[in-house]
């Protein structure tokens, strides 16, 4: 229903941020505060209203007193918001700050390019909020997301060259030279992975210098995380994180673990992500995620204010009526990240998003928009 969604939002605001301005009821001022929420609006009235149409949302600092979070969306090629990132461009000239993005979606428009067949139609923009300007970083994060079973850990000589594909066109669309020592450094990493583990994304933050960012999945436990990070080479940071998911475990508070890795050409950095989600969260209302919660609220680390509203995010799908009709809007937790430094947890981040779609109504007319 992705296109059929685009169409009827034209007609609902001019810009993302303005159809965003409706929504600030939703917000808690425990999570994003008065001049912050400004602040992601200034950032979105830049981006087309269609963008509403896949999931967008917020990256929430529980561990931080300040009510503040950074911006991301979600951009399909070959929908109507692919040409405001430069798809379907003959010149390297487009409105967003990623240099030669439209190139990937143009390729990522297509069956027949391999980028689209490893990595699906859609990427992901994260756009970072200066806590004291207020200001976007001026070149936002970019990830993909391979399609399942893209990177699974069996290290076969076609899946290497698949990784070589989506590394070449993030390379290409922060105007990065390859490195053939950070490439070795993350087939060393994916090439670690065990059989039932994979590469579930790979990603970019052009304004915080070169590096890869990879998220690992397929962890279901303590013991499951640790033989990777042993494997990967971070025994210092074993045992903190293997206390971590079994202090969760036992309380039944994930049904899902990632690990996120910064790589460069001198390997993986110092920080340590473990992110925790359940089996299908964008359908899961906050009762779900009660358990997490509550174990976060035990631990410490968490804002108990921001911890108490994240519990009210989730709260299921509504309707929500417009100039177009109705739209199903749907707020939802899609997962938790803790992050270590050394063998000490320093952070922890809520990742929430929301959608909105047109329902598909008796006899397919909007289906058939597909």
């Amino acid at each position: 229903m992705v296109k059929a969604t685009e169409e009827c939002l034209q007609n609902e605001a001019s810009s993302l941020g303005e159809l965003m301005r409706q929504f600030k009821s939703r917000v808690s001022p425990a999570l994003i505060g008065e001049q912050e929420w400004a602040d992601i609006l200034d950032c979105a009235r830049k981006l087309p209203v269609s963008l509403a149409s896949v999931p967008f949302g917020f990256e929430l600092p529980l561990h931080d007193p300040r009510p503040r979070a950074d911006f991301g969306i979600s951009v399909v090629a070959g929908g109507l918001s692919g040409p405001f990132f430069g798809e379907g461009r003959q010149t390297e000239e487009a409105e967003t700050a990623v240099p030669r993005l439209g190139r990937m979606l143009d390729a990522m428009a297509h069956e027949e390019f391999s980028l689209r067949r490893i990595a699906g139609p859609k990427l992901m923009l994260e756009y970072d909020l200066d806590a004291d300007s207020g200001q976007a970083a001026s070149e936002p994060g970019l990830f993909l997301y391979p399609v399942k079973d893209a990177f699974v850990g069996d290290g076969t000589d076609r899946r290497l060259q698949d990784l070589g594909i989506v590394l070449d066109a993030l390379d290409a669309a922060a105007g990065w030279d390859r490195d053939a020592a950070e490439r070795r450094q993350i087939e060393r990493t994916y090439t670690a992975l065990g059989p039932e583990e994979c590469i579930g994304g790979i990603g970019i933050f052009p304004s915080r210098g070169k590096g890869i960012r990879l998220t690992l999945g397929g962890f279901r436990t303590a013991s499951d995380a640790a033989a990777l990070l042993e494997r990967a080479g971070r025994t210092e940071q074993c045992d903190a994180a293997e206390a971590l998911v079994a202090f969760l475990a036992e309380r039944e508070a994930f049904a899902n673990i990632g690990i996120h890795f910064d790589l460069d050409a001198s390997g993986i950095g110092p920080k340590l992500g473990l992110s925790f989600s359940q089996e299908r969260e964008w359908m899961s209302e906050g009762r779900h995620w009660e358990a997490l919660i509550d174990a976060m609220r035990e631990q410490g680390l968490a804002v108990p204010d921001k911890l108490s509203a994240l519990g009210q995010w989730s709260t299921g799908m509504e309707m929500l009526y417009g100039r177009s009709g109705g739209y199903l809007f749907i707020p939802f937790l899609h997962h938790v990240k803790y992050v270590l430094t050394g063998g000490r947890l320093r952070q922890a981040k809520a990742y929430v998003f929301w959608l909105m779609c047109v329902p598909s109504p008796p006899g397919g007319s909007r289906a058939d928009a597909n």
